[in-house]
């Protein structure tokens, strides 16, 4: 690289790390999502970005309405979440119990645990470090919070969304093996619900 190159580089660098910073400082929280989020929820699986792995084809209003009603009350035992960084929604998370849908843990060889499944919708915020963290927060205050039965947290992912694997993989998640959902190869992770250590633990 010329001199001229490897400058715009470290500015790049520099204004990229800067932002990644700003928005670690911001709090991350999480809400479950009613039908006032249906139009959001519309909007966040429209974009380019979520086509290839998440949802692969445009979805109506419609359509948005009908997969989450059921999950709103209780038909389907599914909880459903927003991410919200400083009260504004950015990220959508989803976690149930694997038992609870007999037919999709068998396809995944999976007889235990919680499922987990979840994308930043905000376009503006990829690329900063958010699903990591938004990630780790979930895992950390609400899906054992919701299962605190369940030890084991399960995510499957294409095998091409390696930005997705390398946030499960950030977070703790470990290969378990190579599996197949609807034709498309991909694989499942696996996660161990941390056990507290009491000693550890600073009473106030």
């Amino acid at each position: 690289l010329s001199l001229w190159e490897r400058a715009r580089v470290k500015e790049y660098t520099r204004k990229t790390e800067g932002a990644k910073q700003m928005v670690s400082s911001k709090k991350i929280s999480f809400r479950s999502i009613t039908e006032l989020d249906f139009p959001l929820l519309h909007e966040w699986q429209n974009q380019e970005h979520m086509y290839p792995y998440y949802q692969p084809k445009p979805i109506t209003t419609e359509e948005i309405e009908k997969h989450y009603v059921p999950k709103i009350t209780g038909e389907q035992k599914t909880n459903c979440h927003i991410a919200l960084l400083n009260d504004t929604p950015f990220g959508y998370l989803q976690c149930y119990r694997n038992i609870d849908d007999p037919e999709y843990a068998a396809c995944k060889g999976m007889t235990d645990g919680i499922g987990v499944d979840l994308y930043i919708g905000d376009v503006s915020l990829l690329g900063k470090g958010l699903g990591q963290r938004m990630f780790e927060e979930y895992l950390e205050n609400v899906i054992f919070g919701i299962f605190p039965e369940e030890e084991n947290c399960y995510i499957w992912h294409n095998l091409q969304n390696t930005k997705a694997v390398h946030c499960s993989k950030s977070v703790g998640f470990q290969f378990v093996r190579e599996v197949k959902d609807n034709g498309i190869l991909g694989a499942l992770f696996f996660y161990k619900k941390p056990r507290i250590n009491k000693n550890s633990v600073h009473k106030k």
